[in-house]
This record gives structure tokens, sequence and C-alpha cells, in this order.
């Protein structure tokens, strides 16, 4: 009587196939960038909060003369125009009653305000740092200037590879370090993208 021996894979076999899954892997996690995966998907966040503000200004501006909200935080003056700002973190701060969110929420036109996915550094509280200026406009040289019944917002994007982040006229992406790492502008005029800021 013939006995077949036993179908199987040797030890040597079975390492030398794990060892090319794990070589498989490690490349795979060098070509695919994890954080940078996580930035995207925070940065889409971002875009999806911006321009649901952007159409609570607008429904509120229907309903108050086309003027846009006041930011509370601070005033300036441009052109011998005095102007308002306001950042999304001020929002909820009883130092600043009057944020430009709160503003929408006692109007009705905010159900809710979103949130940054990161909860962003201590001083933005648990509001994305949106930043809002109400009668100013995109001017020259990467200025603000006055303009009436005007609006600007912008949030800050972690990718600073995004197309979709405002540039000088030269083509270069505006950078910014304003939480300790580089971050870009995505930028609204008046509830319309900008990509140039010249």
């Amino acid at each position: 009587m013939r006995t077949t021996p036993e179908q199987g894979f040797t030890l040597i076999e079975l390492l030398v196939v794990i060892a090319v899954i794990g070589i498989l892997q490690a490349v795979l996690l060098l070509t695919l960038d994890p954080k940078l995966f996580i930035k995207k998907a925070n940065d889409n966040n971002r875009k999806v909060g911006i321009s649901q503000i952007i159409h609570e200004i607008e429904v509120y501006m229907v309903t108050h003369d086309q003027k846009p909200p006041e930011g509370g935080y601070g005033t300036g003056i441009l052109g011998g125009k005095l102007y308002s700002y306001d950042y999304s973190f001020a929002q909820g701060n009883a130092s600043y009653p009057n944020s430009f969110l709160e503003i929408l929420k006692a109007d009705g036109s905010v159900k809710t305000v979103p949130v940054d996915p990161q909860n962003g550094p201590a001083y933005n509280g648990p509001n994305p740092y949106y930043v809002y200026y109400q009668n100013v406009g995109l001017g020259p040289n990467n200025s603000l200037i006055q303009v009436n019944d005007s609006y600007v917002l912008w949030a800050y994007l972690e990718n600073t590879e995004d197309k979709q982040c405002i540039q000088n006229v030269s083509g270069a992406t505006y950078i910014s370090n304003q939480f300790g790492e580089e971050t870009c502008l995505y930028v609204f005029e008046n509830g319309e993208h900008k990509t140039v800021w010249d």
C-alpha cells in the first residue's frame, strides 16, 4: 500500500512569504503618507464648515439689507473707515459676546457651529479657526482694503499643497505659521472662493 506525502508549505516557504508581505507593507506605508491623508480629511471638514458659514452669512444678508454681520472681536481703520473682524474661537467666549457666529446664531441663520477636526490649539477652543472681516475686501500686495457691505472669510488648512489655497500672482502659495506649523489660507470674498491674491 502506497501513501502519498501530505501536501503543504515548508517553513522556509512560509518565512519567505511573510518577509515579502512585510516588505510590501513597508513600501506601501512609505508611499502613502498617513499624516497627509489625515491633513486632507481635516481640511475637507474645514471646507465644508466654511461653506456652511458662507451660506449662513448670505442668508443673514438677505434679511438685513445686504449688510454682513459685524465682527465682535475688534475693529480697525482702513482708508479712513471702520471695519470689524472676528475669529471663530471667540464664539461662545464670554469676553466676546458679539462674535459674528453668535450674531448669526441669535438671528437663527446658524443652527450648529462647525467643530474643527483637531479642536485646534488651546487658544482656538472647540471651533474651527476662521478669520472674518466685515467691510473689507482683498487688496493688492496681499493687503486688505475697506469696502462697504463686503466681507472676507478664510480658514487655515493643514495641507499646504492644496491647490484651493490662495496664491500670489506668481503662483506661490501664501504660507502662514499661525499655529507654529505651516498652514495655507482657504479664502472667500463675498461668498466667492479666491485662489489668487494679487
